[in-house]
């Protein structure tokens, strides 16, 4: 026997690795496309359920209906008011009120937080806000819903 002859004999034939190379090349394109597809799933299940919260905020908000009862201001420049909230009836239970207050002229608004819930045909006072707007006129109720995060979800485009 040739030296060379046994050599070859001991090594494995390249063309019968040609079968096996093809199943783990399918096996490796098998395990990229599942974890493409899980990365695409995982991104677009967090801004479907984003979107989700929004529709159900929207459709809280139609179902809540606070008007200003009385807004009455006081002092030198009538900048410190009181107002008045009444709830319809219906709707959840709301996070608060941030109301909205400006006068005839309306170059300057002041914002004012009523947190908790105005439970439905129920009035809220609200004393002692101090405005900084002279003769303020006008006062513009914002109900918002707390979402799971605790953060507030405005029910109108206002503010």
């Amino acid at each position: 026997m040739k030296r060379g002859s046994q050599v070859n004999s001991f090594l494995p034939n390249i063309s019968e690795k040609k079968g096996l190379s093809g199943i783990v090349v399918t096996l490796i394109l098998i395990v990229i496309v599942m974890s493409a597809t899980l990365l695409i799933w995982f991104v677009v299940r967090d801004i479907l359920g984003e979107g989700t919260e929004n529709i159900n905020v929207g459709a809280k908000c139609l179902d809540v209906n606070i008007e200003v009862a009385q807004l009455t201001c006081t002092g030198v420049s009538s900048d410190v008011c009181t107002v008045s909230l009444t709830r319809n009836a219906g709707g959840d239970n709301i996070g608060g009120v941030k109301v909205v207050f400006s006068n005839e002229t309306a170059t300057k608004t002041y914002v004012h937080d009523a947190p908790g819930n105005i439970a439905p045909l129920e009035t809220k006072t609200v004393s002692a806000i101090a405005t900084g707007i002279k003769n303020a006129d006008k006062a513009e109720p914002v109900v918002y819903f707390l979402d799971a995060s605790g953060n507030e979800q405005l029910c109108s485009a206002l503010l």
